[in-house]
């Protein structure tokens, strides 16, 4: 996937702006930079003047020397998958009565994303972090990196899933039927993304690219395009979506 400049640089203002990411900021770096998290972890951190807590191979192999970093050191964010940082959970300290015990008061921002959040895991994660802000975020590595995002805050007992949020700055969400019109509230259909956000296309696969990045049927300008998720969705009637898995599973 090639990636220019202009979508990068959105997603990175958007995150930075929306959560106020400043020089005070430390992330915990915890993937590889073949991931497409790391576009955020590297440029868009030290875009704003915060810093990178770089995590060895060995420690991101042993759950308790990630769980000892966020202990002893001042850091403020985390940006993982869910699995990544589920891994934690059964190391996490507890009192004699078993109730969990703060971990640190530092952290304050934790992102997870590229696959479904377990249910319970904010509340949990709030209980040992007091001071920390839970957010989903999804999109597609084609619609450069995240370009939706659903704030956590009081876990609705009914959900089954967390919600997936709604569109970042510069990204539009269509859940459409096969005739690429817009589904009714609470009808499942095809996800597609529109908007400068999303990456030009594959490197040198020209068939590829254009099965997957379509002409826009509701473009307001010569050359928009959407990009087909290969995922079912649908809106919810308080106008996020809903994620309901892939076409081809």
């Amino acid at each position: 996937v090639t990636v220019a400049h202009a979508p990068a640089v959105n997603l990175i203002e958007w995150v930075n702006t929306t959560f106020g990411v400043g020089p005070d900021d430390r992330i915990l770096f915890v993937t590889a930079l073949t991931f497409d998290l790391s576009v955020y972890d590297v440029f868009g951190i030290l875009a704003a003047g915060g810093s990178i807590r770089i995590a060895t191979g060995e420690e991101i192999q042993e759950p308790a020397a990630l769980l000892r970093r966020l202990a002893d050191e001042p850091i403020t964010f985390w940006d993982s998958a869910p699995a990544a940082l589920m891994q934690l959970v059964p190391l996490l300290p507890t009192d004699g009565d078993g109730a969990h015990r703060v971990v640190s008061r530092t952290l304050r921002l934790i992102f997870m994303s590229g696959d479904w959040i377990p249910v319970h895991s904010p509340d949990l994660m709030r209980t040992v972090f007091p001071a920390v802000r839970v957010v989903g975020l999804g999109g597609a590595t084609e619609a450069t990196v995240w370009s939706n995002f659903f704030p956590v805050a009081d876990v609705d007992p009914e959900w089954k899933s967390i919600p997936y949020g709604r569109p970042i700055q510069n990204a539009r969400y269509y859940v459409l039927d096969e005739s690429l019109r817009p589904c009714p509230l609470d009808v499942p259909g095809d996800l597609y993304i529109g908007g400068p956000c999303l990456s030009s296309g594959y490197a040198n696969e020209p068939g590829l690219t254009a099965s997957k990045y379509l002409p826009s049927p509701f473009a307001g300008s010569p050359g928009e395009r959407l990009y087909k998720t290969g995922d079912m969705a649908r809106w919810r009637p308080d106008g996020n979506l809903e994620f309901l898995g892939r076409t081809d599973s």
